[in-house]
């Protein structure tokens, strides 16, 4: 079974996974959050408690997995497919460096 939600309740579903008793292999794929000073008007403000929220959500969610896989594609928006080759690639090499936890994991 392979458990996603689309990040409305969980970037990352790793509790819920957890219930199944089985190792949870998670892949986290979040955007970057970069410093910022100045914002222009109080939506900018919400937006970003928003953002900073849910990045913190994600290090909960992926504390509580068994591997954690990390592609280095966080300076690209979920809705980027301009480049998405690179955004794969990126993804094969992340699962690549940790392909001696993932069999440790397979069942």
């Amino acid at each position: 079974m392979l458990l996603s939600d689309g990040a409305i309740k969980a970037s990352v579903p790793t509790l819920d996974a957890i219930h199944l008793g089985r190792p949870v292999v998670a892949v986290d794929v979040r955007q970057t959050i970069e410093r910022q000073n100045t914002f222009n008007n109080a939506f900018d403000i919400i937006v970003r408690a928003g953002n900073i929220t849910a990045d913190a959500l994600a290090d909960y969610l992926t504390s509580h997995a068994d591997l954690v896989i990390a592609p280095e594609v966080g300076t690209y928006n979920w809705s980027d497919f301009a480049d998405w080759s690179t955004i794969v690639r990126r993804g094969r090499e992340a699962a690549i460096k940790v392909l001696p936890q993932l069999k440790a994991h397979a069942i």
